[in-house]
């Protein structure tokens, strides 16, 4: 895609044995989603904006909606607005309500910043929490955050 440069270690190099789910490019954004049956890791890729949201959306709200437990890995995501932020939001209330989880891992200082400024603190914690959902204690072993 011009403009973006590819993806250095993407999900695919580091989980071989999880399943692609669905993946696109919507404008400066690309991203994929894997999955191990219990977690779903989605790697975003450039810029997150207003022109961008809608394709991600489409894509991962039934993800959301169905309580699936999702880690979003911002690691490479250049440039994110409040659009962005509140999407995350969104999944992160109704994989709640589900019964599944939402976090954020690789978040950039500037979307600590971001998140910090409109009081969304939940979506970016220090460290590593070990995280207690059933959906998570049945996956890898590997996977699991250990406490700080």
């Amino acid at each position: 895609m011009p403009g973006i440069e590819p993806r250095r270690n993407s999900p695919s190099d580091c989980l071989p044995c999880w399943a692609a789910l669905t993946g696109g490019t919507q404008g400066q954004l690309a991203w994929s989603a894997y999955s191990d049956g219990h977690l779903v890791v989605v790697a975003l890729d450039g810029e997150l904006d207003l022109a961008t949201r809608p394709g991600l959306a489409e894509q991962l709200d039934p993800l959301a909606k169905a309580g699936r437990h999702l880690i979003l890995d911002l690691g490479a995501l250049t440039f994110c607005d409040c659009t962005g932020l509140n999407l995350f939001l969104r999944w992160q209330r109704q994989t709640a309500a589900a019964g599944g989880a939402l976090h954020v891992v690789g978040a950039t200082p500037r979307f600590r910043r971001l998140a910090g400024l409109a009081a969304a603190r939940s979506l970016v914690r220090d460290g590593a929490r070990r995280c207690h959902h059933r959906c998570c204690l049945g996956s890898r072993p590997e996977l699991r955050a250990e406490p700080i």
